[in-house]
């Protein structure tokens, strides 16, 4: 039975590893041969018709493996099986009728490899219970909390157990949190899809290829279809614009449209490691359809919170100790007796409580080391006395004991799977380990009947529990985990092949826990690149900055190094957030400084480097630092005016970030003037956002409008691009003093920048919200909305845009008669102009004049808004300067010339 069993897991691996246009298929039929004394089969009648059946056997359906029934009996309970059709175009194999031959489908799935479960009744029922008012079209959510090992994962495939045993008309579909998941925007997303295409990590392009249809079923768009593919890591071939949006778009269809007939739960374990951007997307699933058969389950650790709870259909659920009578019962049903001993049962819950995985690990210590034997159904012996010496008192220790008593070829392949991580591959475990499958295989088995793993699919185990990862990984040397961490990276590479860049971050991470450093950073590039291009900034943000940090510049080319700044740059223009900026900024540049002149596009690259340099500093607000480096980047073009035009472009759109708009007009009109348009489409874009903000800023609405109209034009379907626009569009309108309009374009891109997991862009939107909502009067929603600014910004450290938004709320409190809200302004503009912030110092003072008139302090009032109206006019902002005009007209102040109309630009 057990080589049997072997060979057939053999078998779905290699079918599933080389799954392609070639097919390959296996046959499995079990005999009696003859062997010698050293355990050789013996050539003979009995060996040849035993191989002729099994060869033909493999002829049996293409691509699949084939069983027969005699070999099915000996591993029915382990795998899922199918009766050859009699649509099969293949020879079936002579003397076997379709009734005896069997297609081996998939190992059995995870509810059975845990054995029987016990217990929880109450709840089991308040599971159903949520279940059942999903069949009332009530879309609902349940969280299901518990300490390590108390049951939660086999509560959820309890009832998925339940649910498909009972016939019952529900989908349910169990999808596992990735451990570093809470790092990675959208990966909980991206690990459900894989459940409901039915793929895994690691399976070949073709196999997932072949979802493509049903997705085109149940409704998808050709975008949509794109970002799932990508999600799924498909290689290259579907279009990859939009991807984020497209991805949520997706997933929102694919709920609705699978809940049209019936109910379906999705639930989640180990949701305490799924990222925020997820949760968003499944709360704005559940508010769009209220009304569906939709069933969200999460299971977390105890004292996780989610952002899922404040809907008015969410319901927890606490998972706590086992009653005694079920403590009872999980005793008798593990060590299959019919009654336990009083001194055994006494044993155990003086050791471990109620706690199911603490009574399990007791159980399993007390057989493996011989002091409880069981036979035939009945407790044989038991010898307790002492065992309390011997046995730890905690469940790490209880681990960690029965890990030690392994073989050393079994602990060593249990070491290698925690090293790995989940998902484990059986294929990236046997090259790891240098074994072939069926010495692997071997070791499994053990692993799984001791009861430290399980076997999900073909190709893929899991850890009864993390805590046995966790107990193997502290256990090691720091020499064995770097060692097992490298093997882990280079099985990765050879076995994923090409496939091996949609797992570029995990390969790097091994890498670099391996002290590789200087591959670890090439595959921290890679997988910067993939997520840049999927629109993951804040991802591709950390891992450039990695690759940066880890490589040796020596071993790269400058061109290599500078590709890598300017994906930097990219990611961080709007997720505004990288530690070390300087650093990473000065080592390429000196690395692309130190290039021989005769370097290829070394005169180029300098430039680029210094302009990609400044626009990471000027994101960050290190203005200083920033206008250096525009500055050395055209002193460096010299005549090249191409070069020329990039550096200003860059010059033009940081003055207009600042709300220096004087500054930034006359950057523009002079770039006008010495270079003509054209070009790179990114570039031309920046320069027209710059256009459209001076101009806006500066009171020439109809320019604005018309470079706006240009930009949307030159680059149409870029999500980050279309998001930028949104609030350009919002601006516009600001400036124009539509402020309704300007209110309603601020909402539209807070939702896109939500969409695209955009936090700093989320951010900056609500602030444009929340001052637009001020001129509008409407205080009570600008509070909100500035509020949700701050807790953001506080979030994420961005200290910037936190001040302004302090700014804002000490106005709405001076205007509510909090006494200390004066102090609180005057704070935020000196920080600002200690900093250079312009808009933020313009703001701020608006909002003090305003403050100190709503409170009858009309000589101070009048000479603010005298030093404010100079400041907004040396800066050119039109909107500020006129307020301070129309206030002062009010208060009987006499009139100011106003300087000569400006042709202009705005902000971002």
């Amino acid at each position: 039975g057990r080589d049997t069993e072997i060979a057939t897991r053999c078998a779905l691996v290699v079918l599933r590893s080389h799954a392609g246009a070639r097919k390959p298929s296996a046959g499995l039929h079990v005999g009696r041969i003859h062997v010698s004394g050293d355990g050789v089969p013996t050539e003979g009648e009995q060996l040849s018709a035993l191989v002729t059946i099994a060869r033909d056997l493999a002829r049996a359906r293409e691509g699949m493996c084939a069983i027969s029934a005699g070999a099915m009996r000996q591993v029915r309970s382990l795998f899922v099986f199918d009766t050859l059709g009699d649509s099969s175009s293949q020879p079936r194999a002579p003397g076997l009728s379709s009734s005896t031959t069997l297609l081996v489908k998939e190992v059995r799935g995870t509810s059975e490899a845990f054995g029987r479960f016990v217990g929880r009744r109450d709840e089991l029922r308040v599971v159903g219970e949520v279940l059942a008012s999903a069949t009332r079209r009530t879309a609902s959510v349940i969280t299901v909390r518990g300490d390590h090992g108390i049951g939660k994962t086999r509560l959820l495939l309890e009832v998925e157990r339940r649910l498909r045993k009972g016939g019952y008309n529900v989908g349910w579909h169990l999808a596992t949190c990735l451990p570093r998941g809470t790092e990675l925007p959208l990966s909980g997303i991206q690990c459900m899809l894989q459940v409901l295409c039915g793929v895994a990590e690691g399976d070949p392009d073709v196999r997932v290829r072949q979802v493509v249809p049903r997705l085109r079923a149940l409704g998808l768009h050709d975008d949509e279809v794109g970002a799932v593919m990508a999600a799924l890591g498909a290689s290259a071939g579907f279009s990859q614009a939009n991807a984020k949006a497209s991805l949520v778009n997706a997933f929102t269809r694919m709920i609705l449209r699978l809940c049209e007939d019936r109910p379906h739960a999705f639930a989640w374990d180990a949701a305490h490691c799924m990222d925020t951007d997820s949760y968003g997307v499944i709360e704005s699933v559940l508010l769009r359809i209220p009304q569906s058969r939709a069933l969200v389950v999460l299971a977390a650790r105890a004292g996780f919170s989610h952002p899922l709870e404040k809907l008015g259909v969410h319901a927890g659920l606490d998972l706590s100790d086992l009653d005694p009578d079920d403590a009872e019962r999980l005793v008798a049903v593990r060590l299959g007796i019919e009654r336990v001993p009083p001194e055994l049962m006494r044993f155990v819950r003086e050791r471990a409580g109620g706690h199911p995985q603490m009574i399990e690990e007791i159980l399993k210590a007390l057989v493996e080391g011989r002091a409880v034997t069981v036979a035939d159904g009945s407790l044989v012996s038991m010898k307790l006395v002492g065992q309390d010496l011997a046995l730890p008192k905690t469940l790490r220790g209880l681990v960690a004991s029965r890990v030690s008593r392994l073989a050393a070829a079994d602990r060593a392949i249990l070491q290698g799977a925690a090293v790995l991580g989940e998902p484990i591959n059986a294929a990236v475990l046997a090259q790891m380990t240098a074994l072939d499958l069926t010495a692997l295989e071997r070791s499994l088995a053990v692993l799984r009947d001791r009861g430290f793993v399980v076997q999900t699919g073909p190709l893929e185990l899991m850890f009864t529990s993390p805590i046995v990862r966790e107990v193997v990984v502290d256990a090691l040397t720091a020499e064995a985990s770097r060692e097992m961490h490298a093997a882990a990276g280079r099985a990765l590479e050879d076995v994923l092949g090409e496939q091996a860049v949609e797992h570029a971050s995990r390969i790097a991470t091994h890498l670099y826990a391996s002290g590789e450093r200087e591959r670890a950073g090439m595959w921290f590039a890679k997988s910067a690149a993939r997520r840049l291009e999927n629109g993951q900034l804040e991802t591709a943000t950390r891992d450039f900055a990695r690759a940066i940090e880890l490589c040796e510049p020596a071993t790269r080319t400058p061109a290599e190094l500078a590709g890598w700044l300017a994906g930097l740059a990219k990611a961080v223009r709007l997720v505004r957030s990288l530690p070390e900026a300087m650093e990473l900024c000065e080592r390429v540049i000196a690395h692309v400084d130190a290039s021989p002149e005769s370097y290829a596009n070394a005169l180029e690259l300098r430039v680029r480097v210094r302009i990609d340099a400044g626009r990471i500093l000027g994101a960050l607000h290190m203005f200083d630092a920033a206008r250096a480096q525009f500055s050395a980047a055209e002193a460096i073009a010299q005549d090249r005016q191409e070069l020329v035009k990039s550096a200003m472009v860059a010059a033009a759109e940081f003055s207009g970030r600042q709300g220096d708009f004087k500054r930034s007009l006359a950057l523009l009109e002079r770039l006008q003037t010495l270079v003509p348009t054209g070009g790179d489409k990114v570039e031309e874009h920046r320069l027209l956002v710059s256009l459209v903000q001076t101009n806006a800023a500066m009171g020439d609405h109809a320019a604005a409008k018309r470079h706006f109209e240009r930009a949307a034009t030159l680059i149409a379907d870029d999500p980050t691009f279309v998001c930028e626009r949104a609030k350009l569009s919002a601006l516009i309108d600001y400036f124009a003093r539509d402020f309704r309009s300007a209110a309603l374009r601020c909402e539209q891109a807070v939702d896109m920048a939500r969409d695209l997991g955009l936090q700093y862009e989320v951010a900056v939107n609500l602030h444009n919200l929340g001052d637009t909502l001020i001129r509008l009067e409407d205080y009570a929603r600008a509070y909100g909305a500035v509020k949700q600014s701050l807790a953001l910004c506080d979030e994420l450290g961005h200290d910037h845009l936190a001040s302004h938004n302090r700014m804002i709320l000490a106005f709405l409190d001076g205007r509510a008669g909090d006494a200390d809200a004066e102090r609180v302004l005057w704070q935020g503009i000196r920080y600002a102009e200690a900093n250079e912030f312009t808009w933020d110092v313009l703001g701020g003072r608006l909002l003090l004049a305003r403050l100190l008139e709503s409170r009858g302090e009309m000589d101070n009032a009048r000479l603010e808004y005298q030093k404010l109206r100079e400041l907004a006019r040396a800066a050119g902002n039109r909107l500020i300067a006129d307020d301070c005009a129309e206030a002062l007209r009010s208060m009987g102040a006499p009139p100011s010339q106003p300087p000569p109309s400006a042709r202009g630009t705005s902000l971002a």
